[in-house]
């Protein structure tokens, strides 16, 4: 694939009169960028930005394109989007896969030979092939995750944004999906929104910290620990401890919280 960008400048958004974010300057390219930072920062808000899915001022473009100029199919074939909240239906898992193949379908929506083996191959990176035919609303919460990553795959993006990818998912699910999510960064650009910071910083190839809607700092992940924004942001603590698997991170508070 080739090596999406998106760039952002003066990124100034929010919801009604309220802006979340200010002036954001930032860019992505092909790896696996995570997006850290304390709640209501404003890191989902910037993926509903570049997403198409927030009015924004200032500028966003994808491949060069500003993002509110391409039409939604247009835009939905660069980039493929798994939000936090999702609404779950009724219908079996297949089938809800194959929605991902719907902006290159015309009407009627009528699956091709690629299509199918699209959702197939997304299918099986995500592990849901076996409950294929299952009510969706029927499956646990992490397995309605995977679903909804095999669904955002099958568009066969460039750009993968994932707002909280490993919400719902137990501990050895969350790493496998982590694993997973930083193999495809090899031949796309990987947006991710992540809470768990040791799992940003082992996991991904750059680190942005938002605080207040703006950018903190943005650089590799040893680099924006090592500069102690992390702890200044949160206001924790952090030590680091190098194993012969790699480096761990763990954060913790002094004291007592009243």
């Amino acid at each position: 694939m080739a090596d999406s960008v998106i760039q952002t400048s003066g990124l100034t958004c929010g919801y009604g009169a309220r802006d979340v974010l200010t002036d954001v300057d930032l860019t992505f390219s092909r790896g696996f960028t995570a997006i850290v930072g304390k709640n209501g920062c404003g890191k989902s808000t910037l993926l509903r930005a570049i997403g198409g899915r927030l009015p924004y001022r200032g500028s966003v473009t994808v491949d060069g394109v500003e993002a509110r100029d391409y039409a939604p199919k247009a835009l939905a074939r660069k980039l493929a989007v798994l939000p936090q909240v999702r609404d779950v239906p009724h219908i079996p898992v297949r089938q809800l896969v194959e929605h991902g193949r719907f902006p290159y379908l015309g009407f009627p929506r009528v699956l091709r030979a690629g299509d199918r083996q699209a959702v197939d191959e997304a299918m099986r990176l995500t592990r849901v092939e076996s409950f294929a035919a299952t009510d969706t609303a029927a499956l646990s919460g992490g397995e309605r995750q995977r679903v909804y990553l095999a669904m955002a795959l099958c568009q066969q993006t460039e750009i993968l944004l994932l707002d909280e990818p490993t919400t719902f998912l137990d501990m050895h699910d969350a790493w496998e999906m982590l694993t997973r999510i930083k193999r495809l960064s090899e031949s796309r650009t990987v947006v991710a929104v992540l809470h768990d910071l040791d799992a940003a910083l082992r996991m991904a190839d750059r680190v942005v910290l938002l605080d207040g809607g703006k950018v903190v700092t943005v650089g590799a992940p040893e680099a924006v620990f090592a500069a102690g924004a992390i702890e200044r942001v949160y206001g924790v603590r952090a030590a680091k401890t190098q194993t012969e698997q790699g480096a761990f991170y763990r954060f913790y508070v002094d004291g007592e919280i009243e």
